[in-house]
């Protein structure tokens, strides 16, 4: 295992269950430049860059303490003392009791990424400067301290040509002193005496990787090193008709060629100065030249649209005809042309003319809407428009011009954000469901059990008894998959019959279908099982027969299969790899419209769609395809226009189910006397429990009032043995009772019953507060295993 680990590409390491790293792979070592033995234990530390080291600690420290799992950002150190950043993933191995037995991590690269996401915020912050027209002192202050916050290891100084001679103008980061661009824009040197005017001249980079070295500019070169500097890269700033506009420099305390990121940083800022300068003088001259308007609209990165009311003639850029979906060509066409080659949404269009004409009348403050504009391959997608008007001194409109943004993937992923919301607010009203449920069925499945026990020689009452109790516990399962929904934490693998959950999703299936949609299932694999979770097999199902639906407006036939299947030879499928094995094959078929080629592969793609906001957000088969992930196996896609779409799913089959069996278990363990206190606001829940364990030698004192069962243990706080509590109960939860409680006696055994653990529970260190959890509905031999057990270790580890 460590050699193939050790060939992994990524950075893997381990650690014992007190946090204490035993293992690095070879490519860590390699990275780091540490051995084994020096890395493991706390000798990976001087790797992590100072300021980073506290935070990851206590990150780290506190996924040791709650035992879950989580990730870190921290700096790491390469071997040549250069630092990059990672992202660290941390996950914990437990056994099947719940006890972590090994960490296990990997370390990723995200240095590119982190800088990229820098460098493109920073770039869409000085591109709102441009379009909002701020100065261009301010632009250029703002670009030093972008570069000085998303480099630090960069010193930055522009020089613009001034407008009334040859000289350069600099601005200097806050980094550098001011007497280094004082001696820089000084006439006391001559402008031959720095490597600006060479680069102007020129008209291309100057790159002085070692300025010591260096003697062509000795004046520059001796105030460079008097002021830190070791290497520059100076780089003309040239508009897009070739002029000339100044110099671009950037400067490093540690001699060496350029990084990835400085490369960046200087062509993308480098452009950005031309944007600036160039936009400033076009707005001096809008009125009066449309060629450089023009070059504005090509140098913008959003499209940019103006309309000639009194021509009825619009300029539109190529940018813009992008983003409308359409192939670039002509800019100028009559208004009309336009509007007939934009295709808007059928209910957006009408709107949109509403809100011209209400600007245009001086009706509205503001031209600015967000529209859907339907592309060439059929789907929707949404921009931005914004205008402003100029009107003559009888205040008509002549002019309207404006811009055009792609908001398509923000819009989708506002939609997806509140979708989340919604699952999260549905996710806790039904785990309070399960809870009411629980409770009702605890009750039933109590005296059930009881009534199992008292008939025991009725055959045709226990017959009866039994399909109660088998009947209570198929609707515990399905609690149970409710409180599972509503949970955020990863479920460890179980076996799931998955015929069972596919029976029940095809019975949730047919009662929404549409009326002109017909579901034929074929199901034939019998006990045949998966390892994976209940909840995500169910869910896997509901997606792709949700996506069957909708793909089939006129109706049509769903068709779900499930059979057993043995693969000989792998085969590629959409997905994967189909290896040699044992698999259960679901498969979930259309008879709609089909999937395009060009959307067929980008179906798995998040957020993704076809569909408008509102229908679709793009999830769907990106989570489908996540699950099959997870579990282990493939999907195949094949689809065709007069066939509709077939979705084939290959889950690796691990064994077969096991069967659910209601008996009654005789040979329970029995209490010796001992005073049980039972708290529960489900007065009929309390009475079934207090009876249950009655009959099993305890004595019970019944309370349905949190409150009233504290103010008993004031008055008599060693009179009880075991405090037996359920959490949600109204004016204070189970788990806030049992620390009070225990503040009064710290010794005092408690076992907390509940339908649904909350999310204010979740958040209570519930394994130093309790011995156990006792989940809702048990049956009686749960409970009497459960309260011996939590008896005999208190006996054992507890003084009164």
């Amino acid at each position: 295992m460590t050699m193939i680990v050790d060939h992994v590409p990524g950075m893997i390491w381990t650690a014992n269950p007190d946090g204490y790293i035993d293992f690095f792979n070879v490519p860590w070592l390699g990275y780091t430049g540490l051995t084994h033995e020096k890395a493991t234990g706390d000798g990976w530390m001087e790797t992590i860059h100072p300021d980073d080291l506290p935070p990851l600690l206590s990150i780290w420290n506190k996924l040791l303490v709650t035992g879950t799992s989580g990730e870190m950002k921290a700096r790491l150190r390469r071997f040549d003392g250069s630092y990059r950043w990672f992202l660290t993933r941390a996950l914990p191995m437990c056994d099947r009791a719940g006890k972590i037995i090994k960490w296990h991590g990997q370390t990723t690269d995200i240095e590119d990424l982190i800088c990229a996401e820098a460098l493109l915020a920073g770039e869409k912050a000085l591109l709102e400067m441009i379009a909002r027209g701020s100065s261009t002192s301010l632009f250029l202050e703002r670009m030093c301290a972008i570069v000085d916050q998303i480099s630090p290891e960069s010193l930055v100084t522009i020089g613009l040509m001034a407008e009334d001679d040859n000289r350069l103008i600099h601005t200097v980061t806050p980094n550098l002193p001011a007497t280094f661009s004082q001696a820089i824009d000084g006439d006391q040197f001559g402008p031959d005496a720095f490597p600006c005017s060479f680069a102007l001249d020129g008209a291309k980079t100057i790159a002085i990787m070692d300025i010591a070295n260096d003697y062509s500019w000795p004046v520059y070169r001796e105030l460079a090193l008097k002021h830190g500097l070791r290497a520059c890269f100076i780089t003309p700033v040239i508009s897009s008709d070739g002029e000339t506009l100044g110099t671009f420099n950037l400067h490093a305390r540690q001699p060496g060629p350029a990084s990835q990121q400085q490369l960046a940083i200087i062509e993308q800022f480098t452009h950005l100065i031309a944007v600036a300068v160039e936009r400033k003088r076009i707005d001096a001259a809008l009125r009066s030249s449309q060629e450089r308007f023009s070059l504005a609209a090509d140098a913008s990165a959003e499209g940019i649209w103006d309309w000639d009311i009194e021509k009825n003639e619009m300029f539109m850029s190529i940018r813009a005809q992008r983003i409308y979906g359409m192939e670039p060509g002509v800019t100028i066409r009559p208004r009309q042309e336009w509007r007939e080659r934009i295709k808007l949404h059928p209910d957006d269009a009408p709107l949109q003319m509403q809100m011209i004409d209400r600007y245009l009348a001086d009706a509205a403050a503001a031209y600015d809407g967000e529209w859907r504009i339907l592309h060439g391959d059929g789907s929707y997608r949404w921009v931005r428009i914004c205008g402003s008007c100029v009107r003559n001194a009888e205040g008509v409109p002549t002019r309207l011009a404006g811009s055009v943004s792609d908001i398509d993937t923000q819009k989708r992923t506002e939609a997806a954000l509140e979708q989340s919301r919604r699952l999260e607010a549905l996710g806790t009203l039904a785990g309070g469901i399960a809870h009411d449920f629980n409770n009702i069925l605890g009750v039933i499945m109590g005296y059930g059990e009881m009534a199992q026990h008292d008939l025991a020689d009725n055959v045709r009452l226990q017959r009866d008894l039994n399909n109660i109790m088998s009947a209570s516990q198929r609707g515990r399962a399905l609690a149970n998959r409710i409180l599972s929904f509503s949970r955020s934490h990863k479920i460890e693998p179980v076996p799931v019959c998955v015929e069972e959950v596919v029976s029940e999703a095809i019975d949730l299936i047919t009662s929404t279908l549409p009326e002109n949609v017909r579901i034929e299932p074929q199901l034939g694999a019998g006990d045949a099982a998966i390892m994976g979770d209940p909840t995500h097999v169910h869910q896997l199902i509901m997606n792709l027969a949700t996506n069957a639906v909708q793909a089939m407006p006129l109706g049509g036939v769903l068709q779900i299969s499930l059979q057993p299947l043995r693969v000989t030879t792998p085969r590629v499928v959409t997905t994967g790899i189909l290896a040699e094995g044992d698999y259960l094959q679901l498969q979930v078929k259309d008879s709609g419209e089909g999937i395009p080629p060009h959307v067929m592969e980008r179906i798995f793609d998040p957020f993704f769609t076809t569909k408008e906001i509102g229908v679709g957000t793009g999830l769907g088969l990106s989570l489908v395809h996540g699950i099959v992930s997870d579990l282990s196996g493939v999907i195949e896609v094949s689809s065709s226009a007069d066939a509709g779409s077939n979705f084939s799913v290959y889950l690796p089959r691990s064994s077969t189910c096991a069967e659910t069996k209601c008996t009654v278990n005789r040979s329970l363990p029995l209490g010796r006397n001992q005073h049980i206190l039972i708290v529960d606001d489900e007065a009929a829940l309390v009475t079934m429990t207090a009876e249950t364990l009655g009959r099993l030698g305890y004595t019970v004192s019944e309370f349905t009032s949190a409150r009233a069962a504290l103010d008993a243990i004031r008055k008599q706080p060693f009179a009880y043995d075991l405090l037996l509590t359920d959490e949600r109960m109204p004016t204070m939860t189970g788990s806030t009772l049992i620390q009070k409680a225990r503040a009064i006696r710290a010794s005092l055994p408690a076992l907390l019953m509940s339908g649904y653990i909350g999310q204010t529970a979740a958040d209570i260190d519930l394994p130093n507060l309790v011995e156990t959890i006792l989940p809702k509905p048990f049956t009686a031999h749960e409970l009497a295993t459960t309260v011996a057990s939590i008896l005999a270790h208190a006996q054992e580890h507890f003084l009164p």
